[in-house]
């Protein structure tokens, strides 16, 4: 929970939502080389380690880095994920974003938050950091 409380992704959260949300994520441990393809909107991909490098459906390429929180809800159409690679190893939380308005029933502000900030975290990365 502490790690989670420490990015700005879920900072302004309590410990128990934290870990609700938690309990209902899954645990992405990839190795080098290590490949997922993104199919919809519905997952947020939350880096706990290593510095994956993301592909959007345009072709181009950016590394995300620890605490930062990303998925294609609300994404223009020319920033959209397409794969996650890791380039060391890294691990990853894949968060269903149904789990989050369903911790955060009566919390909707809180829940749009965290859906606005993965988009936006991945929207402003490719504005500022895109390689081709």
């Amino acid at each position: 929970c502490r790690f989670f409380a420490d990015g700005d992704s879920f900072r302004f959260l309590g410990g128990l939502h934290i870990s609700q949300i938690i309990d209902k994520a899954e645990l992405l441990e990839m190795n080098p080389g290590d490949e997922i393809v993104v199919r919809d909107e519905q997952y947020a991909y939350y880096v706990l380690s290593g510095s994956p490098l993301i592909m959007t459906k345009s072709g181009s390429q950016s590394n995300f880095l620890k605490h930062e929180l990303i998925g294609n809800m609300f994404s223009n159409d020319n920033i959209m994920l397409d794969r996650i690679v890791a380039t060391d190893e890294a691990k990853l939380f894949k968060i269903n974003l149904n789990d989050v308005f369903d911790v955060l029933t009566n919390y909707k502000v809180q829940a749009n938050r965290i859906i606005n900030t993965a988009s936006k975290n991945l929207q402003n990365h490719f504005y500022q950091n895109t390689k081709h």
